[in-house]
C-alpha cells in the first residue's frame, strides 16, 4: 500500500509543481557550483529579482564548456551572453542568469 501511494505521489501534478519550486528556489546555488567546477573566476556578480549578473573571467573554452553544462544539466535556468571583453590577456564574459518558469 505504501508503495501505491508513493508511486501515484512521485507521477502527480503536485509532486511537479513542488519540485520545480525548490528547483527554482535554489537555481543560484547551482549556478554558483556550476561555475566552481569550472576553471573561470568571478569577478562580479548581483542577484536581484530573480536575475543573476554575473562577470567570469577565464578561457573561451572554459566559458563554452561550463554554458554547455548549464544548458545541459541545469535546465532550468537561462544565459544570456551580455558581453565578450579582451584585456590583455584575459577574457571577460558578462552574462544574465534566470530562472526558466516551469
Amino acid at each position: 500500500m505504501e508503495t501505491t501511494v508513493k508511486e501515484q505521489f512521485l507521477s502527480s501534478h503536485t509532486y511537479e509543481l513542488i519540485s520545480s519550486l525548490l528547483l527554482h528556489e535554489y537555481w543560484v546555488d547551482d549556478i554558483y557550483q556550476s561555475i566552481n567546477r569550472e576553471p573561470l573566476i568571478i569577478t562580479s556578480s548581483s542577484h536581484h529579482d530573480d536575475v543573476l549578473d554575473l562577470t567570469l573571467v577565464g578561457t573561451s573554452q572554459s566559458f563554452l564548456s561550463w554554458y554547455n553544462m548549464v544548458q545541459q544539466k541545469i535546465k532550468y535556468c537561462h544565459i544570456q551572453i551580455i558581453s565578450i571583453d579582451t584585456k590583455g590577456d584575459s577574457i571577460f564574459f558578462t552574462c544574465k542568469v534566470t530562472p526558466l518558469v516551469m
